[in-house]
């Protein structure tokens, strides 16, 4: 009776630790290779970044989120086709709390289009950059503030006209640091960078130098 329980107990346990694991598991970002590829262009600076895009805006984003996603046509094995998904965007509403470049105003609110897209197998999500897309990117979070480097996508965009999506730099959005925060001295970029930022953007130099120059330019 008593091995039996204590088997019980063993499995439940188990069990448990496996739930936990699931739960826990940390957010899958798979990059596009596009951000390997050799780009020419370079700023000097977060001024000459800053003119290079539409506008520059202080926001956050609601959690009403729609995939634009971009399919092709396969076929199988039996003489079906079927629809594959090559690449996507993420589109969001931004409500905007400060206005630092373009004809946008606080209280504005505007359609954001983030380079990525979500695919789901065995009950577990991953995040998918998408492949045209020339730089590292990590997906803002809902409600979070923070400073977007944007341009505006028109009409002859197909289903991303009408929006504003991130520029192509991976130094293309930064977290709002809070006047709080930016009175301790000690504070360092690291720390305002969420985990996930930290695995793909904390070694990037110019993301980092650039995230600096945001703090000292747009964050007094």
């Amino acid at each position: 009776m008593k091995k039996t329980i204590c088997i019980c107990l063993i499995c439940i346990l188990a069990f448990i630790s496996l739930c936990s694991c699931k739960q826990n598991r940390p957010i899958n970002i798979i990059q596009s290779n596009g951000h390997n590829v050799i780009n020419l262009y370079e700023p000097e600076d977060i001024d000459e970044w800053e003119t290079h895009v539409s506008c520059v805006v202080q926001g956050k984003l609601r959690n009403d989120s729609q995939e634009v996603l971009r399919e092709s046509e396969v076929s199988l094995w039996n003489g079906d086709t079927s629809k594959l998904t090559v690449g996507g965007w993420t589109v969001s509403t931004l409500e905007i709390t400060k206005v630092i470049k373009g004809d946008l105003t606080i209280g504005d609110t505007i359609k954001l289009g983030e380079p990525y897209f979500t695919m789901t197998a065995e009950g577990e999500t991953d995040i998918f950059i998408d492949s045209f897309f020339p730089a590292l990117y990590v997906p803002a979070e809902k409600g979070k503030e923070y400073i977007f480097f944007l341009d505006y996508m028109d009409e002859t965009h197909g289903r991303l006209a009408n929006t504003y999506a991130v520029a192509t730099k991976s130094y293309n959005r930064f977290p709002v640091i809070s006047p709080q925060t930016r009175s301790v001295q000690s504070i360092s970029l690291s720390q305002s960078l969420s985990e996930t930022e930290k695995d793909i953007l904390g070694n990037d130099e110019t993301y980092l130098d650039f995230y600096q120059q945001a703090i000292e330019k747009y964050m007094k």
